[in-house]
């Protein structure tokens, strides 16, 4: 109900919760008072607005969804790239690549050195 889609795939859903589990457990502590505070708001951003102390775990899921991503930095868990719901905008012209050349964030770090030398 977060991220008002009615079509996702349930085992992304598992694989996140799981590692919202053990990557995130303050945001996993709020999953059963978000799932019993849907049944009475059902619209997003209300559900979000709703949610009192739970706000900051909704935000962290709907996060999640959206980018298949759980957590920060170098500690966050990669649950999907190609099923993130980031894709579905652009999903009729691109394809996105299904693979991750390094976890989250590898493009910030220093390039290897070559093996060959310098001509």
């Amino acid at each position: 109900m977060l991220t008002g889609k009615t079509d996702l795939e349930p085992l992304m859903a598992a694989r996140m919760a799981e590692a919202f589990k053990t990557a995130d457990p303050s945001t996993y502590a709020h999953v059963a008072e978000l799932s019993q505070l849907a049944t009475h708001v059902t619209e997003p951003s209300a559900l979000v607005e709703a949610a009192g102390p739970a706000k900051a775990a909704a935000l962290a899921i709907i996060a999640a969804w959206y980018t298949g991503t759980v957590g920060k930095g170098s500690q966050a868990v990669t649950v999907a790239y190609r099923d993130a719901l980031m894709q579905r905008p652009v999903a009729d012209a691109l394809s996105p690549p299904t693979y991750a050349l390094g976890g989250p964030a590898w493009w910030v770090a220093p390039t290897p050195e070559l093996d060959s030398p310098r001509i």
